[in-house]
């Protein structure tokens, strides 16, 4: 059995992270599910939809993170 977690210090696979940066900078949409968004690089990404885009950003989280105000900016909002 293979897992495809990344955990705490391993890197993303190159590949992939370039990839979902691509698409997410021509996303009109971004929803991110049950994320603190606050480690990085995967956290920047969700962003990118709307700094690149003027898509909006829709956060779905229990607890409030530093991206919660960008969901109102980009016309989008928050729950949870």
């Amino acid at each position: 059995l293979r897992d495809s977690i990344i955990n705490f210090g391993e890197n993303l696979p190159e590949q992939e992270l370039e990839k979902a940066i691509q698409e997410t900078k021509k996303a009109d949409l971004c929803v991110v599910f049950g994320s603190s968004m606050s480690v990085s690089p995967a956290c920047d990404i969700p962003l990118m939809a709307y700094t690149h885009n003027k898509g909006k950003l829709v956060i779905v989280n229990l607890q409030y993170t530093s991206y919660d105000q960008e969901c109102e900016n980009s016309g989008g909002f928050r729950i949870g």
